[in-house]
């Protein structure tokens, strides 16, 4: 018996029954099919040795003019450009941060990034430029300056508002700054700003007194000035007006008399200066409208 080429149509029939379905494919799986005829599909062969942050999200790639190819790589937490086997951190970067401090301990992998008032959440990406090690530690500047670290730990809100309270900032002054903060992240208005003013600084309050430290309203409670004995402020008056005469004396004598008009100066010392609010006036004694008259 002779042999006959079958031909069999690419594609999967899943509608028709197999008996229905004749010179078709029925099922398969892992394969494509090209130029007719089916062909396993390939596997994948992991690109470059770095891990980037994150699940990827989407991936667009292109060609420039002189036909070189790039790919990029957009994660859950960051961008990224993919060429020659490598990978090239793109994404913008938030504003800067400035003044931190690092602290760790002896034989500990563990450094820790001191800077308050960061608004950074657990799981955000930070990156360090311009950073001095010093000359004891074993570690060194491109340590911090050649990686992308990913924030694990933010020390707790209440144990930094406790310790400001314990410190002397007042209540006022915390409730602005964590109302500040959240405006300034868009949680909340102005007007919502204000309104949550008063309960913020009761929560504050009450924090403290579970906690058992004392606390001010505003930090300018305690710098109050003393109150002043009246016979020092006798003293400080006197010794104002002491220094004021002072001044008018040495300022007239600085005055040349041919500059002022003669008919001025003729008014001037005509003039019967009153008397000073300042001087001790003696009272009359006089009879008071609620005192009984004699008969």
């Amino acid at each position: 018996m002779a042999l006959r080429n079958v031909q069999i149509r690419p594609g999967f029939n899943k509608s028709d029954t197999p008996s229905g379905a004749e010179g078709q494919w029925i099922d398969g799986d892992f394969i494509r099919f090209r130029y007719g005829q089916p062909e396993k599909i390939g596997g994948y062969t992991a690109i470059g040795q770095k891990t980037i942050a994150g699940p990827a999200r989407a991936q667009h790639t292109w060609n420039d003019l002189e036909g070189r190819k790039y790919a990029a790589i957009g994660t859950s937490k960051c961008l990224y450009i993919y060429y020659e086997d490598k990978f090239y951190d793109i994404t913008p970067l938030d504003t800067a941060i400035t003044g931190a401090t690092f602290t760790s301990t002896s034989s500990s992998s563990t450094v820790t990034v001191n800077k308050t008032t960061h608004n950074l959440e657990v799981g955000e990406y930070i990156t360090f430029t311009s950073v001095t090690i010093p000359g004891t530690s074993s570690l060194v500047a491109t340590d911090f300056t050649d990686y992308t670290f990913e924030i694990l730990t933010v020390p707790d809100t209440v144990s930094n508002l406790l310790n400001s309270v314990n410190s002397g900032v007042g209540v006022i002054d915390l409730a602005s700054i964590v109302l500040y903060s959240g405006f300034l992240e868009g949680k909340w208005n102005p007007d919502v700003m204000t309104l949550l003013m008063e309960p913020t600084m009761f929560m504050i309050m009450a924090l403290a007194e579970k906690a058992e430290i004392d606390y001010v309203l505003d930090s300018g409670d305690q710098d109050l000035p003393t109150e002043m004995s009246p016979e020092k402020q006798l003293s400080s008056i006197n010794q104002g007006l002491n220094e004021f005469e002072k001044l008018r004396t040495k300022t007239t004598q600085q005055v040349n008399e041919k500059s002022v008009p003669t008919d001025i100066r003729e008014m001037i010392e005509e003039k019967e200066l009153p008397p000073s609010l300042l001087e001790q006036v003696k009272s009359k004694q006089g009879s008071s409208l609620l005192s009984k008259e004699e008969e």
